[in-house]
């Protein structure tokens, strides 16, 4: 990527990047402006001034595949970028205008504009921007991640991207957004929920959960991610608490089998102790509950078991009800 600064190669890509008609090398210009978005040298994407070409790209009427690329870099871009300038704000208004704006787009594009939120909005920096409440954006993704009659794919996409959004790459301590953003979150998700039938955020999970069997793996992991990340929040930990089937299904050690799965299924165990241990100081639930506080009793009364769940390792697995934490091993037959 350094080379392309120094080599002065810098037009030979954009020269790339205006051929859309060719479709191989254009893809070849794409793969390099992507190495560079991510380049470790921070900044360099951004410096090189590509966002043009590639919100050109990033719009009909491209070629989806190269429509697809765009975006991808189009996100990490974002997430280097000093989220004030008018570059970024040129390109969130691009996945504004794939997601919120274009009509009947690809799926395949939709699924990539998806995936460049969640991309953009993982750096701290960029995350402001991209969740205000008259973007749009946030309330597409919350909606497509948890809404009904979604796609299984673009859904799984959609709640990877909501967790990244919500902070799951990011510390405990520095997950939430800004505070009306969190409000705005909060009532998506709230509004979703009570549009799908469900009463709660957490009969919705558990819904999603209680897809069983290999192939609905994928599902279950990008939703055990999505809820990772919400529970950081005291009013989502509190929802998952107090709902008794889904609070015993995050704490089975044995309800996923897959790596991401049990990576995730742990994430959640962890997020949920630690909002326990933050839910201020009360002595068992009863005391909470006394006061109209289901959110915080649910909390308190969780608090042991999700201690004692966020001590263990998210591979352990139960045979018997006996502990075993030897790995599990797939032979291949001969």
């Amino acid at each position: 990527a350094a080379c392309v600064q120094e080599g002065a190669l810098l037009h030979r890509l954009v020269q790339e990047l205006q051929q859309p008609q060719d479709l191989l090398a254009c893809l070849a210009g794409l793969e390099l402006a992507a190495e560079i978005a991510t380049s470790s040298a921070r900044g360099l994407g951004a410096s090189l001034d590509l966002h043009p070409f590639l919100i050109r790209l990033a719009g009909p009427p491209t070629d989806p595949l190269l429509r697809c690329k765009s975006l991808c870099v189009l996100g990490r871009l974002i997430a280097a970028s000093n989220p004030s300038s008018a570059p970024a704000a040129a390109m969130i208004a691009q996945l504004k205008a794939v997601l919120v704006e274009e009509e009947d787009a690809d799926p395949e594009v939709v699924r990539a504009a998806l995936e460049a939120v969640g991309e953009g909005g993982a750096a701290p920096v960029a995350n402001g921007d991209l969740v205000g409440e008259e973007l749009g954006v946030m309330r597409v993704l919350v909606t497509t991640a948890l809404g009904p009659s979604v796609q299984e794919e673009t859904r799984v996409v959609a709640l990877h991207s909501l967790a990244l959004l919500t902070g799951s790459s990011r510390p405990i301590t520095a997950s939430t957004m800004p505070p009306q953003a969190e409000h705005h979150l909060r009532e998506l998700v709230y509004g979703v929920a009570a549009g799908t039938g469900a009463s709660t955020p957490s009969e919705l999970v558990s819904r999603l959960l209680h897809h069983k069997g290999e192939s609905f793996a994928t599902l279950r992991a990008a939703t055990l991610h999505a809820t990772s990340s919400l529970a950081r929040r005291p009013w989502m930990a509190g929802e998952v608490c107090a709902h008794p089937s889904l609070l015993d299904t995050i704490l089975d050690p044995n309800s996923e089998t897959s790596f991401q799965g049990r990576e995730f299924r742990f994430a959640t165990v962890k997020a949920l102790a630690a909002a326990a241990e933050d839910c201020g100081g009360i002595a068992n639930g009863a005391d909470a509950r006394a006061n109209g506080d289901n959110h915080h009793a649910a909390l308190a009364q969780a608090r042991q078991r999700l201690s004692n769940a966020a001590r263990r390792s998210p591979f352990e697995v139960y045979e018997s009800g006996q502990r075993n934490a030897s790995p599990q091993v797939a032979t291949a037959e001969v």
